[in-house]
């Protein structure tokens, strides 16, 4: 490698980047710059590296200068973007996004980006008019993810017709999009087919029952642990097919089409019955689920609070019960035997498989506190209430305007972590406000 060459330095910090070596990407990405200052490419390039380091006014300041050496920079715009909306600075986000869009007006990133702060913000109607989000995923192979079997609807009449409703993104949005579901049946077409994860089916079946519902496996993990239960095309026939985040574009566009109810998703009963003798057998006390580990993308990485620093919030005088998707037995008790803290567990809670089965845990308890997931989502849908620990800027898609309370549920409550501070100050907040709740009862 010639150590004078400013884009093999350029290239191998990207590779870096893409590996998660990020301190090495920074050392690479600079070296580039050195070599040749304006390179705007590497400057972008710096600029989200220190993004996922943390490290937000000086990754500002990389992107910054990429832009003011290369002004139509659409990339650099976007990550300007992004970087402007972990700040808090969401106006100034927003107008990055434009500018993007206006470099490159089919540039999908910049307009989701948009939509969500337009959303965030409460324009309903503008931004559910783009959102748009990637209907694939990078992690895994992919087995008809895209399943659109019919002309997109476009809120015509539903009478006499079959739409299709197929999942789209995780499972956490699956679970809060299909609050619009009933907003659908009310249109009265002749069927609704609703595709979802085959996890869900149970659950999804038993909320609405006037819907035709089937699981369907769309990565190559959950196909070897999971039987599809598609329908043939020779069994169905639809007129108007629509993704399920698709459906509060017609149905959420003013703040009064928000339902205030409790719930609208239905756990199956005998399996509330027998957590909640379970949970009562425990003892005298609130009975508190936690989740503290996101997926494994680096979105969900990002939002993650490692186990050790919930230390003092765990030792209230309260019974806290395990609802973390994936296998946490070692870390649980590793934790529990150095800090003498007992998080309950059973055999046949699997958050990860089984989720009708937590979805009637969830129902149980008196309040689950949890990292911005899908276990979010569900403590909503089910009516349980939820303390959101989340971080600045990652996810807009609680619409609260900076008011703290969104228009999806008046069940949760926020603990956003601001730029400047560890999580150690989240939780220590969210530890307060549970130590005077339970000195007041």
């Amino acid at each position: 490698m010639k150590a004078s060459d400013a884009e093999v330095h350029y290239n191998l910090g990207s590779a870096l980047k893409a590996l998660e070596r990020l301190e090495e990407a920074e050392v690479s990405c600079r070296q580039a710059i050195t070599l040749e200052f304006n390179y705007a490419e590497a400057q972008t390039n710096l600029g989200v590296t220190l993004l996922t380091l943390g490290r937000l006014e000086q990754a500002e300041e990389s992107v910054r200068q990429a832009i003011t050496l290369e002004p139509d920079f659409t990339k650099a715009h976007n990550n300007m973007g992004i970087t402007l909306q972990e700040l808090g600075r969401f106006e100034e986000a927003e107008a990055s996004c434009r500018q993007a869009i206006a470099l490159k007006p089919n540039y999908p990133n910049a307009k989701l980006r948009k939509s969500i702060l337009l959303l965030n913000r409460q324009e309903f109607q503008l931004g559910w008019s783009s959102y748009d989000p990637p209907r694939s995923s990078k992690n895994e192979a992919i087995l008809g993810y895209f399943t659109e079997r019919a002309m997109r609807w476009q809120s015509t009449s539903l009478q006499g017709k079959n739409i299709q409703v197929y999942a789209a993104q995780g499972v956490g949005d699956e679970i809060m999009f299909s609050s619009c579901i009933p907003d659908l049946i009310q249109e009265s077409p002749s069927k609704i087919y609703l595709e979802c994860d085959p996890r869900l089916q149970p659950l999804f079946a038993r909320s609405f029952p006037e819907v035709i519902t089937y699981g369907r496996a769309r990565t190559l993990s959950l196909s070897q642990t999971f039987n599809n239960t598609d329908i043939s095309m020779e069994d169905a026939h639809f007129d108007y097919s629509i993704p399920i985040d698709g459906l509060p574009r017609f149905f959420r566009n003013k703040i009064e089409d928000f339902p205030n109810r409790d719930a609208f998703l239905v756990p199956d009963p005998e399996s509330v019955d027998k957590w909640g003798k379970r949970l009562t057998d425990l003892g005298e006390g609130l009975k508190i689920g936690i989740s503290w580990l996101g997926g494994a993308s680096k979105f969900h990485k990002k939002g993650s609070i490692p186990l050790g620093y919930w230390k003092n919030l765990l030792s209230v005088d309260a019974f806290f019960v395990n609802l973390q998707y994936g296998d946490t037995s070692a870390e649980v008790a590793e934790f529990s035997a150095e800090n003498n803290i007992k998080i309950y567990d059973w055999e046949d809670n699997d958050a990860l498989l089984d989720l009708d089965n937590q979805a009637a845990l969830i129902s149980k308890l008196d309040l689950v506190i949890s990292i911005d997931n899908a276990t979010v989502h569900s403590c909503i849908a089910l009516g349980t209430e939820v303390w959101d620990l989340i971080h600045p800027g990652l996810n807009l898609m609680w619409m609260d305007n900076g008011t703290g309370i969104s228009p999806l549920s008046r069940h949760v409550q926020f603990f956003k972590k601001k730029s400047q501070d560890s999580w150690d100050t989240v939780l220590s907040d969210a530890e307060e406000q549970l130590r005077e709740r339970i000195n007041a009862q």
